[in-house]
């Protein structure tokens, strides 16, 4: 059962999915009973029969029997409808899957990370259990505070008590001598069927380590067998093969874990622990100079007192005279308390605390106090605990409460109780206590006599009556003067602590009706009112693009209904909680009135009542309104005053060119990205130096692929900012660096400096995932789209940034789920529909039924995903035809020719690619002559390198190297696959493969990869050849996220690899799959040729 958002789970709702596991899907849930937020395993349905759900279960009481920093700890356990699901902690990272993609890891990092992993499985085998399916997608880079990261292993679904170890567990989580887990992770014993032991789960970390230090697995193949071969019988390439910065000793402890003999690989965790430390603590400050852990892998720890209710919360630092308690494991049953109690008036809920011998205090439900080892350095991470400085009288186990009273009812050390000093000294001190010196309150002598000594003449009872009602006529006017000024304080400074929206809450900016007769103020209000708003750190402004998703969610048309309360009804279908409407009359004075009202009782929050001389002084008046709106919703001054440029500056003092964004932002829900462009345009041109027109236009150019009309727009943006607000100033840099300069890091700094002051901002958001899907990182660019969405769901770009994201990691029935809950939202959407489909698996038909349907009324560049799909299918004349159709789309259209150029140059690549060098070279030729940007350019270079013409390839990369110096594909893998390309057709293909190695990091987003198979080839290296190839095979969706054909040529490859190597089973079998791929293929083309012929 595969949840919805919002189902609940138990007391679980569930917010999102985060991913797949062995056994289930993951979803990011909310805690409602702790306010915390936890990720919840579901089943997968595929697995719901009785076996998976009792090996479901199991997993939960292997994992649950755990409570290790380096093991992800299993909170509740559940069922839904028959269904189970269990809870665990949430954790904010990326696996070691997820981290190799991006490079081999320094030494210190791989060093640390496996003590770490090390500690974990240290934990589990000293309780019999034995993991059996370590691999890099189940251990996780958990996020710690400190910048660093900390390894968490994941996933016990295969975990197994091993009986040798542990004669009280006696069922395995699978059947006995099954062979599960992952095969190329596998120990030989398990490959075999074995009975397994902890040296199996060390065996897996050493391949795992092998791929950290060289991004290999050591044994590989295309099929099971082949790899159980390779595991069973050969030896692994040395690691310094692979990476030479890898220390020798550190190489020696990798290959004694792959040692095919258990007896001499370690024996156990805490030999790969020590013997890791060895490698990173040489030479004093050497490889690794951290000092270790402070619990040696082996030492079972306690388990949590309530794993349900370990709320997620800041450290709250511990009372000076509380007692650091380390208990050591149990085997006493754990009963958690089944509510909470007041600490204070419940003496049995205590804290065991160190007493003066060293030993604990007593208590009925403690297990017996074990002595821990001895002592071992604690992690430069670790908070050192404070040293206890009060020990409580023999035999009484205390905790200090605001009350200054211990949790069995007497008076703690130091609370200021008045008696003879002396009377409770002698006592005090046979017991070794040594009191603390608190201070309270100065009084004179005389008083402290009056006091602390009975007068003569007044009895004892009556001079403690008299002393309790000083107290008390004391504290009496204490409390009024306090609470007299505390509501003074309050009443004078409200605005400041009572917001009247909080930061999730939203203001939707709806109508202001025009009653001037002037038609450009249509929208110009709300359109400067948004800019203006959005300054605010506080406001979370839905503008022009939300309300328009509304109305047509409605069915409605805002511009001929009549209906008054119509705004109220679109605020409370997007879920508002408040909405911002008026009224502008007049033609110069112009009268101005705005209201701001609560959805729900569509009573007024906010009322302003402004007035312009002229309409060149509406823009003032504008930033007055938005002052006013800001004050009377809870915004300090201080803050408004701090945040607050003027509109002319940020945005325009034009009413005229407010009119056109309006415009283009009422056009974007409707997909209309003609108009969006046309808009745009008028905007820029009408105030060159309206940024948000200028950065608006550069993003609706480049969704035209219109590269070097987008990098002008990009420029002049970065120009208009000089006096504009610290966010417009940044995202016109990373709107430049994106596409004039292509420096993608420095894009990143400037969006992730936005974020540091707005974490909620989803232009920002949606800027961060798509810098970051272009350097490859797709996990983080689908989770900064998916917080984008969150942020605002009426934002269109990022649903598209998320659906790119989810093809690139091959999750394309997710990319259709992106879009219809785009469509949901009100938006229309086509995104990745058609390539998406052809994915997934639903098969020619459907997509032709989509083209046919819908694919001649895209509008522009939209329409490109048909001849994408045709070229990736093989029919290579009919994708000619299609890209040629949409490049005169944009033909067209002003300013749209560089972005024809490079619809016909990825068409050019497509074709260099598949062989096809006629239609190539005449496609480049074509994308030429009407200005070629950076990715143009590279694409018909590329063409012509692979077809020979070498002159015109060094050309392109020359113009590249001289234009674009700080892109970062440029330097990063262009014209290192560019140079490659020219030597491989030079018959050089050693100096090919030396070119590739400095573009080894962009493997994922480059064709680097496949051009360092066919030079591995070309030198009869086939093995390795091989892996390169599969390195494209894994990662369809890449291929498609990028438009070209690389992933069908590197079956062929593969299929020539094999065929070279004199493996003809397995080549015909490739040439099979290249065939399936392009079943419709054109046999003209030369690669449809070859393997047709060779798969006969």
């Amino acid at each position: 059962m595969i949840p919805d958002v919002g189902q609940r789970f138990g007391p679980y709702e569930i917010l999102g999915r985060l991913g797949s596991g062995g056994m289930g899907a993951v979803f990011r849930a909310w805690d409602g009973r702790l306010m915390r937020e936890v990720g919840l395993k579901v089943l997968h349905d595929d697995n719901a029969m009785p076996g998976h759900k009792e090996r479901f279960l199991r997993e939960a009481r292997a994992a649950s029997a755990l409570n290790h920093p380096n093991i992800c700890t299993i909170f509740d356990i559940g069922e839904q409808d028959g269904e189970p699901y269990l809870v665990m902690e949430l954790l904010e990272g990326e696996t070691i899957k997820s981290r190799v993609a991006h490079g081999a890891l320094p030494v210190e990092e791989l060093v640390r990370y496996g003590q770490e992993i090390a500690m974990g499985l240290g934990a589990a085998h000293a309780r019999g259990i034995i993991h059996r399916d370590i691999k890099p997608a189940n251990i996780f880079l958990v996020d710690l505070p400190n910048g660093q990261r900390q390894a968490k292993i994941l996933d016990f679904g295969l975990a197994k008590f091993d009986l040798a170890s542990n004669s009280s567990h006696s069922r395995d989580l699978t059947s006995t001598g099954a062979t599960v887990g992952t095969v190329a992770y596998m120990s030989p014993e398990q490959a075999r069927g074995e009975q397994l032991d902890a040296r199996s789960d060390l065996f897996s970390v050493g391949v795992v380590l092998y791929e950290m230090a060289t991004r290999q697995v050591p044994f590989q193949g295309t099929t099971s067998a082949l790899v159980f071969v390779q595991l069973l019988s050969q030896q692994p390439e040395p690691v310094r093969d692979w990476n030479d910065s890898i220390p020798k000793d550190l190489e020696k402890v990798i290959h004694k874990l792959l040692a095919k003999e258990r007896k001499d690989r370690y024996q156990s965790a805490t030999e790969l622990y020590e013997a890791l430390g060895k490698v990173g603590g040489k030479g004093g400050g050497g490889w690794f100079s951290k000092s270790a852990p402070a619990t040696p892998p082996g030492v079972p720890l306690v388990r949590a007192a309530d794993p349900v209710a370990r709320a997620k919360r800041p450290f709250k630092k511990p009372d000076a005279n509380y007692a650091p308690v380390h208990l050591e494991a149990s085997r006493e049953p754990f009963q958690p308390r089944s509510e909470v109690r007041s600490e204070v008036h419940d003496p049995d809920v205590i804290r065991p605390a160190k007493l003066s011998d060293g030993s604990r205090g007593s208590q009925a439900s403690r297990p017996p106090y074990i002595p821990p080892p001895s002592p071992q350095p604690a992690p430069p991470s670790a908070p050192t605990p404070p040293p206890p400085t009060m020990r409580p009288v023999s035999g009484a186990s205390t905790i200090r409460s605001a009350s200054g009273m211990s949790t069995a009812g007497q008076p703690l050390a130091g609370s200021p109780k008045h008696e003879d000093p002396g009377s409770r000294g002698s006592s005090l001190r046979e017991s070794g206590f040594q009191p603390r010196h608190v201070s309270y309150t100065e009084v004179d002598e005389e008083e402290e006599e009056d006091y602390d000594e009975p007068a003569s003449d007044l009895p004892a009872g009556r001079l403690k009556r008299e002393r309790r009602a000083r107290r008390l006529r004391v504290l009496a006017v204490l409390l009024v003067l306090a609470i007299g000024g505390g509501f003074y304080y309050w009443s004078s400074h409200k605005s400041r602590f009572s917001p009247l929206l909080a930061p999730q809450d939203a203001l939707l900016i709806t109508t202001i009706q025009n009653k001037t007769g002037d038609e450009t103020l249509n929208g110009a209000l709300n359109a400067g009112l948004a800019i203006q708003l959005r300054q605010s750190p506080y406001l979370k402004i839905r503008g022009i693009e939300a309300y328009e998703a509304g109305l047509r969610l409605m069915g409605v048309d805002g511009s001929q209904s009549t209906d008054p309360t119509l705004p109220q009804k679109v605020a409370l279908k997007l879920g508002a909680k408040a909405y911002l409407s008026g009224v502008v009359s007049g033609s110069g004075p112009y009268a101005i009135s705005i209201s701001v009202l609560d959805v729900a009782s569509n009573q007024k929050i906010a009322g302003i009542d402004e007035t312009a001389a002229s309409r060149e002084q509406i823009s003032d008046a504008i930033g007055r309104i938005s002052d006013t709106v800001r004050s009377d919703l809870g915004e300090t001054g201080d803050s408004i005053q701090k945040s607050d440029v003027a509109l002319r500056h940020e945005g325009t003092s034009s009413i005229d060119a407010l009119h056109a964004v309006a415009l283009a932002e009422a056009a974007k829900p409707y997909g209309r990205s003609a108009d969006v462009l046309s808009y745009y345009q008028k905007a820029a041109t009408l105030d060159p130096k309206f940024a948000e027109a200028q950065i608006g236009l550069a993003w609706a150019l480049r969704d035209q692929y219109a590269e070097v009309a987008a990098a002008d727009a990009a420029r002049l943006a970065q120009d208009a900012v000089e006096n504009a607000s610290d966010r417009t100033k940044l995202l016109a840099q990373y709107t430049y660096e994106m596409n004039a300069s292509g420096d993608y890091n420095r894009a990143l700094a400037a969006v992730r400096q936005v974020l540091t002051a707005l974490p909620s901002d989803a232009e920002a958001l949606c800027d961060l995932s798509r810098v970051l899907r272009l350097q490859g990182h797709l996990a983080d660019a689908l989770d900064a789209a998916q917080k984008s969405i969150e942020s605002d769901p009426y934002h269109p770009e990022a649903y598209l940034q998320a659906e790119l994201a989810m093809l690139g990691t091959d999750r394309y029935e997710a990319a259709l789920q992106m879009e219809q809950q785009a469509q949901r939202a009100g938006l229309v959407h086509t995104g990745t529909h058609l390539l998406a489909s052809y994915l997934i698996g639903h098969g020619d038909d459907s997509v032709m039924q989509f083209q046919s349907n819908q694919g001649a009324a895209l509008p522009l560049a939209e329409g490109a995903g048909y001849p994408v799909y045709l070229d990736s299918t093989g029919q290579m004349m009919l994708g000619r035809e299609a890209w040629r159709a949409v490049a005169a789309k944009l033909d067209g259209v002003k300013g749209l020719s560089s972005g024809a150029a490079f619809l016909l140059s990825q068409a050019a690549l497509n074709r260099g690619l598949a062989g096809d060098c006629d239609g190539a070279l005449e496609l480049a030729r074509s994308a030429s002559t009407r200005g070629e940007g950076m990715h143009g350019t590279f694409n018909s270079a590329m063409a012509e390198a692979l077809c020979g013409d070498s002159v015109s390839a060094q050309k392109g990369a020359d113009i590249l190297a001289q234009m674009y110096p700080q892109s970062t594909a440029v330097t990063g893998f262009y014209l290192p696959d560019l140079n490659a390309a020219i030597l491989l057709k030079a018959g050089d293909p050693a100096a090919a493969l030396t070119a590739l190695n400095a573009a080894r990091a962009y493997d994922l987003v480059s064709l680097t990869p496949y051009l360092r198979g066919r030079a591995r080839v070309d030198m009869h290296d086939t093995k390795v050849a091989l892996v390169d190839f599969q390195i494209v095979l894994a990662h369809r969706g890449v291929a498609a996220m990028l438009m070209n054909d690389v992933y069908p040529l590197a079956q062929l490859g593969e299929a020539r690899a094999f065929a070279q190597s004199g493996d003809a089973g397995n080549a015909t079998t490739a040439y099979k799959k290249f065939v399936d791929l392009w079943p419709n293929g054109d046999v003209r083309i030369p690669a449809m040729a070859e393997a047709v012929r060779a798969a006969k």
